[in-house]
């Protein structure tokens, strides 16, 4: 769909036809927040002590779902 606003939840309900007419009733209502993909995080910086590398970044913005996982490309 095109058209939404991230970070509102819309409602939806379907019904079905064929060449006999419409269902009688809607589906039960489906619920959805809008969201896109997450920002690229910035500022990311290394630092090494006692053979460990520790990364940190600045959280990106998440598109209004939480951000589940990161992967670092080495």
């Amino acid at each position: 769909m095109t058209g939404l606003t991230g970070g509102l939840t819309y409602k939806f309900q379907v019904r079905a036809s064929n060449v006999h007419g419409w269902s009688s009733t809607y589906s039960p209502e489906f619920a959805f927040m809008a969201a896109q993909v997450p920002d690229t995080p910035a500022t990311m910086t290394t630092s090494y002590t006692n053979s460990n590398v520790r990364f940190t970044w600045v959280a990106p913005f998440a598109n209004y779902k939480t951000i589940t996982a990161y992967q670092i490309l080495i």
